[in-house]
C-alpha cells in the first residue's frame, strides 16, 4: 500500500519541479522589466523634480545640473544590476522557499494603486530609493535622513536607520509600473497556485502515508 503512496508522491514531485522552473524563468522576466521600468523611472522622476522644483534648479545652475544628469544616467545604467539585488532574495519567491508560511496562496495577487503584490512592493521601493541621493546632493526636496524636523521628504527605509549602515533608501510615494511587469507577475500568480496546490498535495499525501505506516507498525507491535 506504500508503494502507491510512493507513486503518487513521485508524479507530483515531477509536476511540481516543472512549475518550478516555469517559475524561475518567469522570475527572471520581472527582473528583466523591472530593470526596464527602474531606470526610466529614474531619468523621468530626476526631471520631474528638476521642473516642479524650479527655483532649486535654477539656482544650482547649467554646470551642476549636467553633472546631475550624468550621475542620473549612470544610475540608470546601472538599473539592471540594482533590480538583480534587490528582486533575487529567495524569501520573495515561493518557488525558492517552498516552505515559507509566510507566503500563502493569494501573496502574489494584485491589488491596490500600482498592483504590486505587497512582499514585492518594498523591494522595488528600495530600488527605486537608489535616487534620492543625487536628488538630495543637488537639493531638491529629498532627504536620506529621518525627516523630523526638516520639511523634506525622507525617502529611507526608517527600520533600518539605527542598525544598517548606510541605511536602505526606499521611495516612500506612489508609482505606477509598467503593464510588462503586471502581465509577468500574473503569469507567476498562475502558475504558482497550481505548484502550491501540487506542494500541499504531496505533503497530504505523505501524512496519509505516515498514517498508514503508524497503524501497520500497531498492528504488528
Amino acid at each position: 500500500m506504500t508503494e502507491e503512496f510512493d507513486a503518487q508522491i513521485a508524479a507530483k514531485q515531477k509536476e511540481l519541479e516543472a512549475y518550478k522552473l516555469d517559475l524561475e524563468a518567469i522570475k527572471q522576466q520581472f527582473i528583466k522589466d523591472s530593470s526596464a521600468f527602474i531606470g526610466n523611472w529614474y531619468e523621468e522622476t530626476a526631471k520631474s523634480h528638476v521642473i516642479s522644483e524650479a527655483a532649486n534648479t535654477l539656482k544650482i545652475g547649467k554646470e551642476k545640473l549636467s553633472e546631475m544628469k550624468a550621475k542620473v544616467r549612470d544610475l540608470k545604467a546601472n538599473s539592471e544590476k540594482i533590480a538583480t539585488e534587490t528582486l533575487s532574495n529567495p524569501s520573495l519567491w515561493w518557488h525558492l522557499n517552498p516552505e515559507n508560511k509566510q507566503l500563502i496562496l493569494n501573496s502574489y495577487e494584485q491589488y491596490g494603486t500600482n498592483k504590486i503584490p505587497q512582499i514585492l512592493d518594498k523591494p522595488l521601493r528600495m530600488a527605486l530609493g537608489r535616487l534620492g541621493a543625487i536628488l538630495e546632493e543637488y537639493g531638491f526636496n529629498v532627504t536620506m535622513k529621518p525627516s523630523h524636523n526638516t520639511s523634506r521628504i525622507s525617502w529611507l527605509d526608517i527600520s533600518t536607520y539605527l542598525y544598517s549602515q548606510p541605511p536602505v533608501p526606499y521611495y516612500p510615494l506612489g508609482f505606477d509600473c509598467n503593464n510588462e511587469m503586471l502581465v509577468t507577475l500574473k503569469s507567476y500568480d498562475k502558475i504558482f497556485k497550481k505548484a502550491f496546490s501540487a506542494y500541499h498535495e504531496i505533503e497530504r499525501i505523505q501524512e496519509e502515508k505516515q498514517k498508514l505506516q503508524a497503524s501497520d507498525l500497531w498492528g504488528s507491535a
